[in-house]
């Protein structure tokens, strides 16, 4: 019996948000309707990742074919959300994203190809200098932990 995940993909991509068009800025904008059924949809995502075929990685390759990391998940973050639990699963779906893929998988010249053009969307310095603001505080704090403990 052959198994149409792509309509579960879609359905769950569909809770991301999207780009609309706005005529008062002459451009568009990524908007996130509801940042709980975002952070939901993140979720099924990483579940669903996590059952894919480890040699054929055909969720991954429907993910990567998308470009989701530069489409869905940096925009998300871009967006200014004071949602911190939607922006860490946010980084975290993308740092699975952006793993190299085994060499026991086939495909993976294609597997490279996505990997490649989602770390493209990096290359864009308001997308770096948002992961470093957003993972500072945490990183500040252990590093003021750590020395607390270390001094007692």
């Amino acid at each position: 019996m052959y198994y149409d995940y792509n309509t579960e993909l879609l359905s769950i991509c569909s809770g991301l948000g999207g780009y609309v068009h706005d005529d008062d800025i002459a451009g568009d904008y990524y908007a996130i309707s509801d940042p709980s059924r975002c952070l939901e949809a993140i979720q099924d995502l990483q579940r669903t990742l996590r059952r894919d075929h480890p040699e054929t990685r055909d969720i991954y390759r429907k993910l990567g074919e998308w470009n989701i990391v530069k489409n869905n998940l940096v925009p998300i973050i871009l967006n200014d959300i004071s949602d911190s639990h939607l922006i860490l699963a946010s980084l975290k779906m993308i740092v699975v994203m952006t793993m190299m893929p085994p060499k026991t998988t086939t495909f993976v010249a294609q597997q490279i190809d996505y990997l490649q053009s989602m770390k493209e969307a990096f290359l864009n310095e308001k997308v770096m200098l948002s992961i470093v603001s957003i993972l500072s505080p945490p990183l500040a704090n252990k590093e003021e932990k750590k020395a607390t403990e270390e001094d007692n």
